[in-house]
């Protein structure tokens, strides 16, 4: 059975329980749950430990006598707990214990993990995981107040950096080195998702700004315009565009890039704009185009049609979103092997008790209605 990601209500169960490895096609090595240095502090919240209740002294059994102990998934779930509670995303009893059953699984998986890399020699390094913790946390004094209002242990949290990065070092010398990507799936990969690769049509112009600030009198917006006149009258004589864009716009684009706004697509500029720009050929002048920011004398710039971006800009982006799925696809198979030869056995129920108990027992073919 191929293993399902946690679902999540809100942000904060999902930092708390960000998967043991990368499941976008981006190239990632397999990631430890989260860690201080990526949840945001919360305001301290009511004790919730009354929701965990449920939570057996052992919570799933593996290998040779080995087990997962009720307590350190409640030293995971709790901060989570409290952090979703912030939010106003606390799950409710049967979410709750679908989470636990999920995230007893992921201990159980780091525990895998953590023996698949004793074999090759490698284990944590603790005093390199604290060292980041505390850099990541911003400084000693951050990571203590974060700690305090999360509800987190430091040692536990160093526990997962410090699995987190052996299994990046496990698959960067382990794992990736033997993953090759052809040319020709690269190839077929960025014809099967052409959408990706897709550039709109875009134009470029250069514009000189006669600003006019909202509400203004007439008798201002008239001296504006008749700047902008003066301008163009001084462009049309032979002046040059880029040294009177940098002295009289008030556009920071005049200052900066002579009056350059660069290459953009249709529906980035305001309809006026884009309308007189659309018109100009090369290097050709507008009259003055009136928008909501002022007075614009525009400069014709390139088009350029819609079309996609050529392989060879991409192709080295796409090579390492394919090797981070095969070292994805690999890890998912390496893990369920040693998930079967462990015979892993998760001891939490799904189903909250209340709902054993009153839910209306299955037809054929339909699911049990949930009590309510």
């Amino acid at each position: 059975m191929q293993r399902k990601a946690i679902p999540m209500l809100g942000s904060a169960l999902l930092l708390a329980a960000l998967p043991l490895f990368a499941e976008s096609t981006a190239p990632a090595a397999p990631a430890a749950p989260a860690t201080a240095a990526t949840i945001p502090a919360v305001p301290a919240a009511p004790d919730l430990s009354a929701k965990l209740a449920f939570v057996p002294e052992v919570v799933a059994t593996f290998g040779e006598g080995k087990t997962v102990k009720g307590a350190d998934l409640k030293k995971m779930l709790l901060p989570a707990l409290r952090m979703a509670a912030a939010e106003g995303q606390l799950p409710d009893d049967k979410q709750l214990r679908g989470f636990a059953a999920q995230f007893a699984e992921r201990l159980v998986e780091i525990e895998l993990i953590k023996e698949l890399c004793a074999k090759d020699g490698m284990k944590p390094d603790l005093t390199a995981a604290a060292k980041t913790l505390a850099e990541k946390a911003g400084g000693e004094d951050k990571l203590a107040m974060m700690l305090a209002t999360q509800g987190f242990d430091k040692k536990d949290l160093v526990d997962m950096i410090g699995v987190e990065m052996m299994v990046q070092s496990w698959v960067e010398t382990k794992l990736k080195p033997g993953i090759k990507i052809a040319d020709d799936a690269v190839q077929k990969f960025y014809e099967s998702n052409k959408e990706q690769f897709a550039m709109p049509a875009t134009m470029s112009a250069s514009h000189i700004l006669v600003k006019i600030e909202e509400g203004a009198a007439e008798a201002d917006k008239k001296a504006a315009k008749a700047k902008a006149e003066q301008i163009l009258a001084d462009l049309k004589k032979g002046g040059d565009f880029a040294k009177l864009a940098a002295e009289k716009s008030d556009c920071p684009s005049g200052k900066q890039n002579g009056g350059s706004l660069g290459s953009f697509p249709k529906g980035q500029m305001v309809p006026e704009f884009e309308e007189a720009a659309s018109k100009l050929k090369k290097d050709e002048l507008s009259g003055i185009v009136e928008t909501q920011f002022g007075y614009h004398i525009i400069k014709g710039g390139e088009t350029k049609p819609a079309g996609m971006v050529p392989l060879d800009q991409v192709k080295a982006r796409i090579q390492e979103m394919l090797v981070g799925r095969e070292i994805n696809t690999a890890m998912e198979k390496k893990l369920a092997d040693m998930r079967k030869e462990a015979n892993v056995k998760v001891l939490l129920p799904v189903v909250p008790i209340e709902q054993e108990k009153t839910a209306a027992p299955a037809e054929d073919g339909k699911a049990a209605a949930p009590a309510k």
